[in-house]
């Protein structure tokens, strides 16, 4: 068993290396990035790309300010760990980004401070060269905006994308299995 570990890691070792052209920076970085007030051009400003930076891509970070581990970053270039926390993260075709994007930015209500009611996500984006922010809270406002992100990624029928969506949704505690089924605990 552990040969076969070494030989995966054999294999993924050079893909990681060639793929980043930036040393990892620490966890307590990402921490600060997730957990703290950092201005969102600097959240945007550290996304890196698997083929490298690109400053005028579009691309949306949710952060959990709360006990996830991992922000979930989607734009239509695979977006890569910047620090050693790590990232959930998926693609989405250009059109389908750029639809998904549009209805990110027409989100009501939107705050514009962190101020928490049971659970508080922050939106940040960029959007036609433009970076955006703003924070969804209150457990039923929440599941709403969750709810109409999730109906977008089966629509797009990406199993992958739907499945990261659900790892990073699963912390907030919105959502629970009834039956082998996931429900969303505060909507009708």
């Amino acid at each position: 068993m552990k040969s076969a570990i070494g030989i995966i890691l054999l294999y993924l070792i050079p893909d990681l290396v060639i793929g980043q052209t930036y040393q990892l920076k620490s966890t307590g970085h990402g921490l600060d990035l997730m957990l703290k007030e950092i201005p969102k051009e600097q959240l945007i400003d550290e996304i890196r790309f698997k083929e490298g930076r690109d400053s005028t891509v579009d691309v949306i970070r949710l952060d959990h300010v709360g006990p996830n581990l991992y922000p979930l970053l989607i734009s239509s270039k695979l977006p890569v760990p910047t620090d050693s926390l790590g990232i959930l993260s998926f693609r989405l075709q250009k059109d389908t980004l750029d639809n998904f994007l549009f209805m990110i930015d027409h989100v009501n209500p939107k705050l514009y401070t962190r101020n928490v009611d049971f659970v508080l996500i922050r939106v940040t984006y960029r959007y036609d060269e433009r970076i955006a922010q703003y924070y969804v809270t209150n457990a039923k406002i929440t599941s709403a905006f969750f709810k109409m992100i999730e109906r977008r990624l089966i629509e797009n029928k990406d199993p992958e994308a739907l499945n990261k969506f659900y790892e990073f949704i699963a912390r907030t505690k919105l959502v629970v299995g009834i039956k082998g089924e996931r429900t969303w605990k505060y909507l009708n």
